[in-house]
């Protein structure tokens, strides 16, 4: 028999991989058209205007390595750039957030590159064909789920900031509210013609100009940013927890450093002879987040950042975890493509203000980290949204399978600690008595229930020796995994 599985944020994106590889397509080609449908089903979390990294493993090569699409700084980025963000400021049930959107916010964005530069080099379908459900769906329309309906109503102001967003996100005068369908006409005839056109209407200088020029000085973005942009293969940043080795992004990426650093201070901590979750286990992983991660962090109530995230291990054991990002969106499109762009820019937690920390040119930041891990035969494909709490999530995730050998399903569903530098944050589920344990060290707060906030962990494992394979996707994103199932074509 052979096993092949799936896990991403919403059913249809996991639907689209599993259309691939029932034709024919591998890791590769399942996750770039995941990642194409993911523009339609999850608009606000990931756009071909964004950025993002893959880390993969190719069947038979014995190193993963790394993709990095991420944004780069424009040349022109500046102090006067910031000067011209356009904040836009959300009320919140108990609190406001101002936004930084609008041209001056957007960075050079390396998506579309990124997810083109995939499947030429190592997907074996026809583009045409890998663009096909993401199509489909931009024109009969994708069903607001309850996550997407949230992060809809949240960022609305933003959605429909402009004519193109107002055409998509509230068609008839109302946003769109859970169970509505978002339609993507623009996007559906713009992928329609990628095959022919291959990026060259968004990222050829000449064609960059065009629809750059409206917005004249109020963004440093050029046509030379985008003519000169190119994805990067690197060497991942490798380290070990225990016994598990773990491949994820390097800098410029802080993520994978980030989670390095939770993890070694775990790893100092002997959890033998620990229960999952007892007083002593919470305890520990308590000390690592408020020690090892000071980070302020936002106040709960506001918008924790558009992330998403895809995993994808094929039969011929090729791996993919592919992670995505739009920040918030900018609010403002690409004419006649249906494709909003990024607000890297305006991001704090990605791009300092201080704009003598940046680097004109150069690759931006990020704090997502999609990894790949091994200990002996099982191997594991992951990665969440979530801005800072990425760390902690994937931190609490390798955990508990290295240590206590939790499968996904029980890793994923159990309660998850975040520190915000002033709080330890505690999802509910864990026993009264132990949580009160904790409280008596760290000012403890417990959630009434399970949500966006701490994180989305879409991840996929397969057993080599055993040959077990599982997917699961966060609930608490709606996330949706796939285990498929097929027999081996018989020689004649």
């Amino acid at each position: 028999m052979q096993r092949s599985s799936i896990a991403s944020g919403h059913k249809v994106v996991t639907e689209a991989a599993e259309d691939m590889l029932a034709i024919g397509g591998n890791a590769f080609d399942a996750a770039v058209s995941a990642a194409f449908v993911s523009t339609i089903a999850e608009p606000l979390l990931n756009s071909l205007g964004g950025g993002g990294f893959m880390v993969a493993q190719k069947s038979q090569e014995s190193e993963p390595f790394v993709i990095d699409f991420f944004c780069n700084f424009p040349q022109n980025a500046c102090d006067d750039i910031v000067k011209n963000f356009e904040e836009l400021v959300i009320q919140f049930s108990e609190s406001q957030q101002a936004f930084h959107i609008g041209p001056a916010s957007v960075a050079t964005p390396g998506t579309l590159q990124g997810l083109l530069h995939i499947h030429r080099n190592y997907g074996r379908l026809l583009l045409a064909d890998i663009l096909a459900p993401a199509v489909e769906l931009c024109e009969a329309g994708v069903e607001l789920n309850e996550t997407q309906s949230y992060v809809l109503d949240i960022l609305s102001p933003i959605a429909c900031h402009q004519k193109e967003g107002r055409e998509i996100y509230a068609p008839e005068g109302e946003v769109l509210k859970c169970g509505d369908k978002i339609k993507n006409r623009d996007l559906a005839a713009y992928l329609r013609e990628l095959p022919k056109d291959m990026g060259k209407s968004l990222y050829q200088a000449g064609n960059a100009k065009k629809w750059l020029e409206p917005w004249g000085a109020l963004s440093s973005l050029t046509p030379e940013d985008l003519a000169d942009y190119r994805v990067v293969r690197r060497e991942p940043h490798e380290f070990k927890y225990r016994d598990t080795h773990v491949w994820t992004v390097p800098p410029p990426a802080q993520g994978g450093l980030s989670l390095n650093r939770l993890l070694n201070q775990l790893g100092k901590i002997s959890l033998e002879g620990c229960g999952f979750h007892d007083s002593n286990h919470l305890a520990s992983l308590a000390q690592v987040l408020c020690h090892s991660n000071p980070v302020k962090e936002l106040k709960l109530e506001e918008f924790q950042k558009g992330t998403t995230h895809i995993s994808v291990v094929d039969d011929n054991d090729n791996w993919v975890s592919l992670s995505l990002t739009n920040g918030e969106g900018s609010g403002h499109f690409v004419p006649g493509t249906g494709i909003m762009l990024n607000n890297m820019l305006g991001e704090e937690d990605i791009c300092t203000s201080d704009v003598s920390n940046w680097k004109p040119g150069k690759r931006m930041s990020s704090m997502m980290a999609p990894l790949i891990m091994q200990a002996g035969s099982e191997k594991v494909a992951m990665g969440s949204g979530g801005s800072k709490r990425i760390r902690s999530t994937l931190m609490q995730m390798i955990s508990h399978i290295t240590d206590f050998g939790l499968s996904l399903e029980e890793a994923t569903l159990a309660p998850r600690f975040n520190w915000d530098g002033e709080n330890l944050h505690l999802e509910p589920g864990v026993l009264e008595r132990r949580a009160k344990s904790i409280a008596r060290t760290f000012p403890l707060k417990v959630w009434p229930a399970k949500e966006f906030y701490f994180g989305g962990a879409h991840s996929v494992a397969y057993d080599g020796q055993s040959q077990w394979i599982q997917a699961m996707g966060d609930p608490r994103r709606n996330g949706h995994g796939r285990v498929l199932e097929k027999e081996p074509k018989s020689e004649s």
